[in-house]
């Protein structure tokens, strides 16, 4: 059996924290040093990180050899069904009354929640962040979860070609893809004109823009496996990555927001290894219970943060004369959705993906698998 890598259970609650920060702590760490409120405007890395861990992850579990395998894709989809749907369609309905009421209110009235409602239809099947228009209509963070599911989609055949590549032609591969990955960014710096504008939306969301940071991940996952599962260098590896995340990060937004993408990737790649050899200290610590528990119920916190910071709000707006102060609000708003997205994973989200693992054979074709991954995440 595989050993965990509760070390990367761990850094995904700080992926998530990131992104919080990133969405709704501009006001209050505006008046922190310049390179604190930088690394809040950079939170957005945070979802980098999930995408180059996602690519690594999914390696591990279903590839454990490091080489291809006929993985059963049925099995697999059904797996990631159970994973993410349930608190994404949770998140979605406790963001349905205000995205209604949004539409109603400032989009044309019946017409204009009419044209939320449709939106609504794409969210739910995962197809939001194809067009720049409709992917932060509902719960904005969930447009990662739209790429998610495109990366799922690939994963099969993605996994399979890149896992038969010679080292040789896989490296050459990977390059391409942060080539790539570098693109929108080097197109603005040319055309700083559109950094703002619908382009840079559409090269920002659109899921196959952010394949490159995936690709990585299942690259990074095989050469782990194959060749770094008890490397001796996991602190330079740690200590190296973190020292240009955080250079990148405190130096601010650089132009467009996938700007220097090439080396947070990397950077990030080797994160992962490092904390995944789990030799280092910054590893133990992710690796406690503490950690260990807020990064089981991270993705919940990340699609519920928004939806609940904006009820807040609203709830807020119709007591009138009991503003709280905003870091009172920002605060105390971390440690409510601290605490309901620990109890969304306990009560909700382990739940119902366990309830339907068990009811896989009643929905999918019964067929012998031809692999067995023991301890997989499912």
């Amino acid at each position: 059996m595989r050993r965990r890598l509760d070390a990367l259970t761990g850094v995904r609650f700080i992926a998530a924290l990131l992104v919080f920060f990133f969405h709704f702590g501009g006001s209050v760490m505006q008046h922190t040093p310049t390179w604190l409120h930088n690394i809040t405007r950079m939170g957005h890395l945070g979802v980098t990180l999930f995408f180059v861990l996602s690519g690594f992850i999914l390696t591990y579990t279903y590839f454990p050899s490091g080489t291809s395998n006929n993985l059963n894709r049925s099995r697999f989809y059904w797996a990631r069904f159970a994973r993410l749907y349930p608190v994404f369609l949770l998140a979605f309905l406790l963001s349905a009354p205000l995205s209604l009421m949004q539409g109603y209110l400032h989009h044309g009235g019946i017409s204009g929640a009419l044209s939320v409602v449709g939106v609504g239809m794409l969210e739910v099947l995962g197809l939001q962040a194809w067009t720049p228009a409709t992917a932060c209509v509902w719960n904005c963070p969930a447009w990662s979860v739209s790429v998610e599911a495109f990366f799922y989609l690939t994963f099969p055949v993605l996994a399979t070609f890149l896992l038969r590549l010679s080292t040789r032609r896989l490296l050459a591969v990977t390059l391409g893809a942060l080539l790539v990955s570098a693109i929108p960014g080097l197109l603005l710096l040319l055309a700083p004109e559109v950094a703002q504008g619908t382009l840079s939306d559409w090269m920002y969301y659109t899921p196959a823009l952010r394949l490159p940071e995936f690709m990585v991940g299942i690259a990074t996952g095989r050469v782990f496996l194959q060749h770094l599962k008890s490397t001796r260098l996991s602190s330079a590896f740690t200590l190296n990555s973190l020292a240009v995340i955080l250079i990148v990060m405190t130096l601010g937004p650089l132009g467009h927001r996938n700007a220097l993408s090439p080396i947070v990737i990397l950077a990030f790649a080797a994160l992962i290894v490092g904390l995944a050899s789990g030799r280092t200290w910054i590893a133990d610590r992710l690796s406690s219970k503490l950690f260990i528990r807020l990064g089981e119920a991270s993705y919940a916190f990340y699609i519920l943060h928004s939806p609940l910071w904006e009820w807040a709000a609203t709830v807020q707006k119709m007591l009138p004369g009991r503003d709280l102060p905003a870091p009172v609000f920002f605060w105390g708003m971390l440690a409510i959705v601290t605490v309901a997205s620990l109890a969304t994973f306990r009560f909700v989200e382990d739940p119902a993906r366990r309830w339907l693992r068990d009811r896989e054979g009643a929905w999918l074709p019964r067929r012998p698998s031809r692999v067995l991954l023991r301890g997989a995440e499912k």
